[in-house]
C-alpha cells in the first residue's frame, strides 16, 4: 500500500507539473514578445522627445517609451485626439534624455516639412537611422552608422539639401575621468542618395575638451546660416570651441566664435526671421537663468555675435535645454520647464523691430501633476505652435496656440492664447 500511495503521488505531481510547466513556457514567450503599440501606452513615456513637419505638412512626433523604445505619432484630423496611434519602431533604444533627433530632407515643391529621418544615440554610442519612406511609412529598418558618440547628436540639413550630423567622440583620462575631446561629422554624399553615407571623420585641429564646467559632457549644437557672407555654411557650436565650414557644402571646418552657451551645457540654435542665427543656454551659476547671444543685427550671417543677455530670471531645470520656434508674426519664443514644474515661454517682443527684446516669462501652467522633461515644439502647418513635453504621470502633453500671431511687434501682436494641457492619448 504504501508503495502505491507513493506512485499515485507521483502521477499527481506529474499531472499538475504539466499545467505549470505550459503556463511558465505562456508566460515566458509574452514576456519576450516585443509590446504591441497600444501596450507602450500603458508602460508611458520618458525624456524629451522630437517634433517636425513631414512632406505632407503634418506635425509628427517622436518620444521614447520607458525602455528607450521610440515612439512615433502624427497628426489625424479624422480621430477625436487629432492624433494618430501610437507606433513603435522598435529594435533600438534610446541611450539618453536628449539622444533622439530628427532630421528633414527638402521634398521639391513644399516650401517646410520634408521626408523625415530619425537619429539615435543608442548606449553603445553607435548612431542610428531610421527613414522615412515616400509614402510616410518608416517601413524601413534602422541603419547603423556607427561612430562611438559620447554625447547626443547635432543633425543639420546643407544648404544643398544633405543631411549631416556631428558628435563628440574619443577621450581622454584625466583624474580616473573620461573626456570627450573630438568633434567628428557624418554627412550624405549626394542629396538624393538618403542612405548613402560619408563614413565619420574628425575635424582636425579641435581637440580640446569638450564638456560643459559644472555637468560634464555637453551638448553639441550645429545650424545653418541663411543670410550674409556665411550664407550656406553650417556652424557648430560646443561649450569649448566653435567651427565654421570653410565654404557652403564643404567637409572642411575653419575655427569660429566661441559662443558663449552657460555652464550647464546645454545650448540650441535657432533662426530669426531675418536669418540672424539665436542661441540659448542655461547658466546654474551666478545669475541662474536662460540666456540668448544673437548675431549682430547688421552682421547677420557672420562671425559677429552679441554678448549673452539674461531673459529675465527664471529658476530653469538644471541641466535641461530650452525649446524655440517662430511664431506666425516671425518672432522667437523660447520654452523651458521650470523648477515649479510648469513649462513657461518667453517671446520676442519685436519693440521698435529690436529682435533682442523679450516680452517676459508667462507660465503655460502645470501639465497633470508636473513636467517630468523638457519641452518641444514647433509651428503647424497653419503658423501656430505646438508645445510637447512629458509630464510625472510619463504621459504626453501638449499645449496649442488658438490662433496664429498677427502684428509684428508686442505693441500689435496678438497671438489666440493657448488651449491649456492636454493630455495626448491617441
Amino acid at each position: 500500500m504504501p508503495a502505491r500511495k507513493v506512485v499515485f503521488a507521483a502521477r499527481v505531481r506529474h499531472r499538475t507539473a504539466v499545467p505549470i510547466a505550459i503556463a511558465a513556457l505562456a508566460f515566458l514567450l509574452l514576456a519576450t514578445r516585443p509590446p504591441t503599440a497600444q501596450a507602450y501606452q500603458q508602460f508611458g513615456l520618458k525624456w524629451r522627445g522630437a517634433i517636425a513637419l513631414d512632406a505632407s505638412q503634418r506635425l509628427e512626433v517622436f518620444v521614447p517609451a520607458l525602455d528607450g523604445t521610440v515612439m512615433r505619432t502624427v497628426q489625424d484630423p479624422s480621430r477625436t485626439s487629432g492624433w494618430s496611434g501610437w507606433q513603435a519602431l522598435t529594435g533600438i533604444w534610446v541611450a539618453g534624455p536628449n539622444d533622439l533627433v530628427i532630421g528633414a530632407h527638402p521634398v521639391p515643391g513644399t516650401a517646410h516639412g520634408g521626408l523625415l529621418d530619425v537619429f539615435v544615440r543608442s548606449s553603445n554610442g553607435t548612431l542610428w537611422h531610421r527613414l522615412q519612406q515616400s509614402d510616410g511609412s518608416f517601413s524601413a529598418p534602422w541603419e547603423s552608422l556607427g561612430g562611438n558618440l559620447t554625447t547626443a547628436p547635432a543633425v543639420v540639413t546643407n544648404a544643398d539639401g544633405r543631411l549631416e550630423v556631428f558628435g563628440v567622440m574619443g577621450g581622454n583620462v584625466i583624474g580616473g575621468r573620461t573626456y570627450p575631446t573630438s568633434v567628428k561629422h557624418i554627412w550624405q554624399t549626394t542629396p538624393t542618395s538618403f542612405d548613402v553615407w560619408s563614413g565619420w571623420q574628425i575635424i582636425p585641429g579641435f581637440f580640446s575638451p569638450v564638456y560643459s564646467t559644472c555637468c560634464g559632457p555637453a551638448f553639441i549644437v550645429a545650424a545653418l546660416n541663411t543670410t550674409g557672407p556665411l550664407a550656406g555654411s553650417v556652424e557648430v557650436f560646443t561649450p569649448n570651441v566653435g567651427l565654421i565650414q570653410t565654404a557652403p557644402g564643404s567637409a572642411t571646418f575653419g575655427l569660429g566664435p566661441n559662443v558663449w552657451m552657460g555652464d550647464s551645457g546645454t545650448m540650441i540654435a535657432a533662426t530669426n526671421a531675418d536669418g540672424c542665427l539665436e542661441a540659448y543656454g542655461i547658466s546654474l551659476n551666478g545669475h541662474p537663468g536662460v540666456y540668448a547671444v544673437s548675431q549682430t543685427h547688421y552682421s547677420c550671417g557672420s562671425t559677429n555675435w552679441t554678448g549673452a543677455t539674461q531673459l529675465a530670471p527664471l529658476n530653469a531645470f538644471a541641466y535641461a535645454p530650452a525649446a524655440a520656434a517662430r511664431n506666425s508674426s516671425g518672432m522667437l519664443e523660447v520654452f523651458v520647464t521650470a523648477n515649479d514644474l510648469a513649462v513657461w515661454h518667453n517671446p520676442q517682443s519685436g519693440v521698435a523691430y529690436d529682435r533682442t527684446q523679450y516680452s517676459g516669462w508667462q507660465s503655460l501652467g502645470v501639465p497633470g501633476s508636473g513636467a517630468a522633461g523638457t519641452p518641444f515644439v514647433a509651428a503647424n502647418a497653419y503658423g501656430r505652435l505646438d508645445v510637447f513635453v512629458v509630464g510625472s504621470d510619463s504621459y504626453l502633453w501638449h499645449n496649442l496656440q488658438l490662433a496664429p500671431c498677427t502684428g509684428i511687434h508686442l505693441a500689435i501682436m496678438k497671438c489666440g492664447g493657448w488651449s491649456g494641457w492636454i493630455k495626448l492619448v491617441p
